[in-house]
C-alpha cells in the first residue's frame, strides 16, 4: 500500500467524526489527551 493510499484510508475513518461539531469536539479531546500523555511521558523519561 502506497503512502497516499494509507492517508486516504485514515481520512475515511476520521470522516465520521469530522462531519459534526460534536464529532470534532470528541476528536479534538482525544488528540489533546494523546499529546498531553506523550508530553508527560517524554518529561518523565528524560
Amino acid at each position: 500500500m502506497s503512502e497516499p493510499e494509507l492517508f486516504a484510508v485514515a481520512a475515511r475513518s476520521f470522516q465520521r467524526f469530522t462531519n459534526t461539531a460534536r464529532g470534532q469536539l470528541i476528536l479534538n479531546r482525544r488528540f489533546g489527551v494523546l499529546f498531553v500523555a506523550v508530553a508527560l511521558l517524554l518529561a518523565l523519561v528524560h
